[in-house]
């Protein structure tokens, strides 16, 4: 909380990341750099302590739907009431208190959840929401020595926006002026990875040349997920995102590479969709087919769409309340892709103004709800 000489009349929610309600400590000082009182919560849960995975489950393994709602929506919004109150209390005013949220990735998730539901914020500022929760979850299964074709592709559309400085800001173009196939027989040398713990494993230094193989699993993952019958998915990365989701494990004592996957999507499937209390037995991927994928989707979409699905196009209600918002998205991100933040603004583009043109439309949108996509290859 800032002094009273520093506090300018704001107030702040902020979210989580991954299975995270909460990022405890870390997200408050952004709003003394505001003069705003800045909010956080552990959902209800013991969120300051533990993950939401923690506690998915009742001891009979059904899902704890207290703390699904809590973790999807409820949280966030409760929080951002009782902010603002004791905000109010706390500098004795009773001037209008401005409120807003600041929140990325999971976080941005959180914070598109409270523009859906018509929270009485006045303003939201959201990075890369992971907001297709179901399907996001799975995106990072489906890729399972990439990163000298990632860097050439940098290199080849970086001119493409009139400026080289090593950041791609069209990645559409790249899509049209770059094949992948030009890297064949290019040398990398790539030095080792330090492990981090359930996201990325330890990756000895390597060297070698591009394959035929591996541009082909790239194009594959560039591509994006489809099932037995080459219906797409989901949406996959920009051409110029890093391949994290495709890094595998290495075995120290055999010298042999395997299976590596995020955790919390492993979490996704066993725990919150069958249900079970490990991730054992998703290590090696035993049985799974393209249409695992699906039905992985499908089971997820259908059972948690009233709870963490944040894909509501009819924003009126905030709208009209005067609400704003601020949506970007790194080009390149490489954990949640930029073509799902493209494609829900222009579903609230068609479906708040479906007799406008498309510039007409765009031009009301521009004055509450505003998409950029920023030349960043970060996530």
């Amino acid at each position: 909380m800032p002094s009273p000489a520093n506090f300018l009349n704001r107030y702040v929610s902020t979210g989580g990341e991954g299975w995270n309600i909460t990022e405890n400590n870390s997200s408050l000082p952004s709003g003394m750099e505001l003069g705003a009182v800045a909010g956080t919560t552990d959902g209800g849960f013991g969120g300051f302590g533990v993950s939401s995975w923690e506690v998915w489950l009742n001891g009979d393994g059904e899902v704890n739907w207290d703390t699904v709602y809590m973790f999807g929506y409820k949280a966030i919004n409760e929080m951002s009431q009782i902010g603002k109150d004791l905000t109010k209390s706390f500098y004795m005013s009773d001037t209008k208190l401005w409120s807003y949220y600041d929140g990325c990735s999971e976080g941005g998730r959180e914070g598109w959840s409270q523009v859906q539901i018509g929270s009485d914020l006045d303003g939201a500022v959201i990075g890369a929401p992971g907001m297709h929760f179901s399907f996001q979850q799975i995106q990072h299964l489906w890729s399972q020595f990439l990163e000298k074709i990632a860097n050439l592709t940098t290199e080849a559309c970086d001119p493409l926006d009139g400026r080289v400085d090593g950041v791609v800001s069209h990645t559409d173009l790249c899509k049209l002026h770059f094949n992948l196939i030009s890297t064949i027989g290019e040398s990398y040398s790539c030095s080792e990875t330090a492990e981090i713990p359930n996201f990325m494993p330890y990756i000895p230094a390597q060297n070698g040349t591009v394959t035929k193989k591996g541009v082909a699993v790239a194009k594959e993952i560039l591509n994006g997920a489809h099932d037995n019958l080459g219906r797409r998915i989901y949406m996959s990365y920009q051409p110029t995102a890093q391949f994290q989701d495709a890094v595998t494990s290495y075995n120290e004592t055999t010298g042999e590479y395997g299976s590596y996957f995020v955790k919390q999507s492993a979490q996704w499937v066993e725990i919150g969709l069958n249900l079970l209390t490990n991730v054992s037995a998703l290590s090696r991927f035993e049985g799974v087919i393209r249409d695992t994928f699906r039905d992985w989707i499908a089971t997820g979409f259908q059972r948690y769409s009233d709870s963490l699905e944040i894909t509501w196009p009819d924003l009126s209600v905030w709208q009209r309340a005067g609400g704003k918002v601020l949506h970007y998205h790194g080009e390149s991100d490489p954990q949640v892709p930029t073509s799902g933040s493209v494609r829900y603004y222009e579903s609230v583009r068609s479906i708040m103004y479906p007799h406008l043109s498309y510039n007409e439309s765009v031009a009301e949108l521009n004055d509450w709800y505003r998409l950029r996509t920023v030349s960043s290859p970060r996530h």
